[in-house]
């Protein structure tokens, strides 16, 4: 954001982050001895020397003495004397007791696209720890959200009116992340805003109205147990289910789900299929992300909703009424692979449809992604 927007907002400048860095690395001068390096290149090509330096060097002339050996060395790093091969891309093989985990219905994407990770969360048990001053993520944004729709249903009943109140008590909470209030409060509010109104006209001009909200469900496949949320799920006027996932950003497009890397809508129709989810039976009729995001359509709008199927099985869709069945079978075949089977849990297998970075530097992503291409006919 230019300065003056910022100073209109309430933010701090970025002259603050400069000077506390500054103050950082005058700290640091205060030691008996410093050494001072620099990058000459980096990834978008050569670098200048700050003017900090320059005129450090100008200042002490022949006096400032220079590190040869330190030197030395890092020629010898980009320059050694052997040629190392690149790194294979992990492929861990743990015992068929570490595989017998218990899934979510949001693991089955990551365990088909990025298996790798898939390991490092749940049979590894490695959580990602953000830093103590880390900015809200858009899964913290998301889980915020959630809260709001799912205290709108529970203590609301529904009402259009009391939704974006609700909104604005929270996200107005003054130990909030300042610049989350003033960039994504007016976007989320505008987003609940249209959810409201968008779930008062479905309910009017098409007899729709709310079961459940945020309500937990167990299940299992192949012996193995489910887990999973519904965000929401609503009674058709035929008496169908529609199977609803909010999303505070963009919604997977069709030809992910076609390809069976979307499948937390279809496991909670499963899952509402089965009776596993409190106050509801009964089979799915549609399947909708409702994105508080702006409209693709309308740039100036918020709110949109997106399906995954289609009233016909199309190249890009899937026919509504073989969605559950679909998704059952890909679960099933995930699970016989990589759960109940031997097959290793390699790095990035589906990468364009690996969303999350989590795991990238436990993997050592960088090492072999792209090079292994040229030896192992994979892609990276």
């Amino acid at each position: 954001l230019a300065p003056a927007i910022r100073r209109q907002l309430g933010l701090a400048t970025l002259d603050r982050n400069s000077g506390l860095s500054a103050h950082d690395l005058s700290t640091a001068l205060g030691a008996s001895t410093v050494l001072l390096t620099r990058a000459r290149r980096d990834r978008s090509g050569p670098t200048v020397a700050s003017r900090f330096l320059l005129r450090i060097k100008a200042l002490l002339g022949k006096a400032l003495a220079t590190d040869d050996a330190l030197l030395m060395l890092a020629h010898q790093i980009d320059e050694p004397a052997e040629k190392v091969p690149f790194a294979e891309r992990p492929k861990p093989m743990p015992t068929a007791v570490q595989r017998r985990v218990n899934l979510s219905i949001t693991d089955f994407d990551g365990l088909k696209s990025d298996p790798y990770s898939f390991y490092a969360k749940r049979i590894l048990g490695l959580k990602v720890l953000e830093p103590v001053d880390a900015e809200p993520s858009y899964a913290w944004r998301g889980t915020l959200v959630h809260d709001v729709l799912e205290k709108w249903f529970v203590e609301d009943n529904c009402d259009p009116d009391r939704l974006l109140a609700r909104a604005e008590e929270i996200l107005t909470n003054e130990t909030l992340d300042p610049t989350m209030r003033a960039l994504w409060q007016p976007r989320m509010a505008a987003g609940l805003r249209w959810v409201a109104h968008e779930t008062e006209r479905l309910q009017e001009d098409e007899g729709r109205h709310i079961l459940i909200a945020e309500e937990k469900g167990t299940t299992e496949l192949l012996g193995i147990k489910i887990t999973g949320r519904a965000d929401r799920i609503d009674r058709l006027a035929d008496g169908s289910l529609a199977i609803i996932d909010y999303k505070t950003g963009g919604a997977p497009k069709p030809p992910q789900a076609t390809a069976g890397f979307a499948m937390q809508l279809g496991l909670v129709g499963l899952m509402a299929e089965r009776g596993v989810i409190k106050d509801v039976a009964g089979e799915a009729g549609q399947f909708e992300y409702w994105s508080l995001a702006k409209n693709p359509k309308n740039r100036s709008e918020f709110g949109h909703i997106s399906q995954p199927t289609s009233k016909k099985a199309t190249d890009d869709h899937i026919e509504a009424s073989d969605f559950v069945a679909f998704i059952k079978g890909q679960a099933q075949a995930a699970l016989s692979k990589w759960i109940l089977g031997n097959e290793p849990f390699a790095a990035k297998l589906r990468p364009e449809f690996a969303n999350y970075e989590d795991y990238n530097q436990l993997m050592r992503l960088q090492e072999w992604d792209g090079r292994q291409a040229l030896t192992d006919g994979e892609g990276g």
